[in-house]
């Protein structure tokens, strides 16, 4: 029997995800939390085989559920979903251990996530179709970076620190953290979370990136 959680604070689609999962034979919902202090708690007190959590919650980050769920709850899978999910948003879910994303406007209904449900369960990785479409987009065209923010980018990337990309572009340090700033920024991401951009380019532009959308 496989034992899911939703975290969701929209009311209606939380009630459908949990009928859908309450409809399929070997598959229950044991909780649904509106915040991730309760999806934590409901984790601490049973089993939890999947773990369906929105993006965006009531004031707070379904990722920070998935980060902390990552390390005390390791067995639990996690597939995060949005109706917005943003390049940076799918890329910092994989990297914090997420099986799974899920845009909200791919599913006609609940139902489909149920699907997803049952394959995360049997092991299998889930993207669907409108976020992997974000994965084909250069970060360049997405958000208009130039030519010496690709080369931060990717100086970051090999991980060097502002003095030494500073030496290395010939440019002042202050300056680097200025096109830092403004990579963030354009990227609508946390300053610190610039190198993940910079790995999601280095991957697009060498052609390694891997194909999920199965």
């Amino acid at each position: 029997m496989i034992s899911v959680l939703v975290v969701e604070d929209q009311f209606e689609w939380a009630d459908s995800v949990r009928f859908e999962v309450a409809c399929q034979k070997g598959m229950k919902a044991v909780g649904s939390a509106l915040t991730v202090r309760e999806a934590l708690d409901i984790c601490s007190a049973q089993r939890v085989d999947v773990a369906v959590v929105d993006l965006v919650l009531q004031g707070e980050y379904g990722l920070d559920f998935l980060r902390t769920a990552s390390q005390r709850y390791p067995s639990t899978a996690v597939v995060m979903m949005s109706a917005q999910p943003t390049p940076w948003a799918v890329e910092e879910a994989r990297t914090c251990g997420a099986v799974g994303f899920i845009d909200k406007k791919d599913m006609e209904s609940a139902e489909g996530i149920a699907r997803i449900i049952s394959r995360v369960a049997n092991g299998e990785a889930v993207f669907t179709p409108g976020v992997s479409g974000e994965f084909g987009q250069s970060l360049a065209q997405a958000y208009g970076l130039s030519q010496k923010h690709r080369e931060i980018l990717r100086c970051l990337r090999r991980g060097m620190v502002v003095e030494e990309i500073a030496d290395h572009l010939n440019i002042v340090p202050q300056t680097v953290r200025n096109y830092i700033s403004a990579i963030a920024r354009a990227a609508g991401v946390p300053g610190n979370q610039v190198k993940v951009l910079a790995w999601y380019l280095d991957e697009l532009e060498s052609g390694r990136f891997p194909d999920e959308t199965a």
